[in-house]
């Protein structure tokens, strides 16, 4: 009998696709990410969103000094390089409209290097709640993709912006820390010379702790080295607004704190003001007019 089972299970002819799988399989949009030179999201509300390749590195058209997230950016190249359809969910369909296709939410087009346009219309959200409906244009059929794709395609500028902070701080290479708290007390810290690391001054530490005491102290490498990790690892959770007429309105016309921490190659100083929320605080890079959070 298990002989019997063997066989059958090696000759046995290999079961047909569904029809889920097939669908799967469909190609909607396989473009070359090389070849493409020009994004244009629009009739949508969020507006129309424009994007240009220049120089090998995608920018916003017209130019804006707005630094976009490469990594990001990707992402959206890759709804039109990498577009396949979760299922196929109408080929004949009679009521566009049903599908929220007439007119479309968005309409998203890639232009490559040769002249050609690739043209994905975006419905609405389907009841299932993790795909879109989407049609390519010149395919009658209504299709179903995964939501990233539907999420892209109504992406603004602010979901394209870096959310990193233009000055890094490298922590290995820390050579001054002062932050005012909350409490307002200062805290300031200086690496050590080659000399006073040799003579073990004030401890084993790679720091001196020059406020709040009268006198430097030695740290606690350990929890100094975490704060130092915190200092170097800030970056943008929120744009709260780029030109503000009223800082107060964010506690930034009298900061509460600041942060100003070096490194061999630059400078970090951020001021610190209202909460937004509960995990998040305001803040502006000193000399710079933008609030972030």
């Amino acid at each position: 009998a298990l002989a019997g089972a063997y066989v059958y299970l090696r000759v046995r002819p290999a079961p047909e696709p569904s029809a889920f799988e097939e669908d799967a399989k469909k190609e909607l949009s396989k473009l070359d990410a090389e070849k493409l030179q020009k994004i244009v999201l629009s009739d949508r509300p969020e507006g129309t969103l424009v994007l240009v390749k220049k120089d090998g590195a995608w920018a916003l058209e017209p130019a804006s000094p707005v630094k976009l997230d490469a990594t990001t950016v990707d992402d959206l190249v890759y709804s039109f390089t990498a577009l396949f359809a979760e299922r196929t969910i109408d080929e004949r369909p009679s009521d566009l409209g049903q599908y929220g296709l007439v007119p479309p939410r968005a309409v998203a087009r890639a232009y490559l290097a040769d002249g050609t346009v690739k043209t994905l219309l975006l419905g609405d959200e389907t009841p299932a709640g993790n795909t879109y409906y989407l049609q390519v244009q010149g395919d009658p059929a209504v299709y179903s993709v995964w939501m990233n794709h539907g999420q892209h395609f109504h992406w603004r500028v602010v979901d394209l912006r870096s959310k990193a902070l233009l000055t890094a701080i490298a922590k290995d290479e820390i050579v001054y820390f002062k932050a005012r708290l909350r409490s307002g007390q200062t805290l300031e810290a200086v690496r050590k010379t080659p000399d006073e690391q040799k003579q073990f001054q004030l401890g084993f530490g790679a720091y001196l702790l020059r406020k709040p005491f009268p006198v430097p102290r030695g740290v606690d490498a350990e929890k100094f080295d975490a704060l130092l990790a915190g200092a170097a690892s800030i970056d943008i959770a929120e744009f709260v607004e780029d030109s503000p007429t009223d800082l107060a309105a964010y506690g930034l016309a009298r900061p509460w704190g600041e942060l100003l921490v070096r490194d061999a190659a630059g400078t970090l100083h951020l001021l610190f003001g209202a909460d937004r929320g509960p995990d998040r605080v305001c803040f502006q890079v000193a000399g710079e007019r933008a609030v972030y959070a």
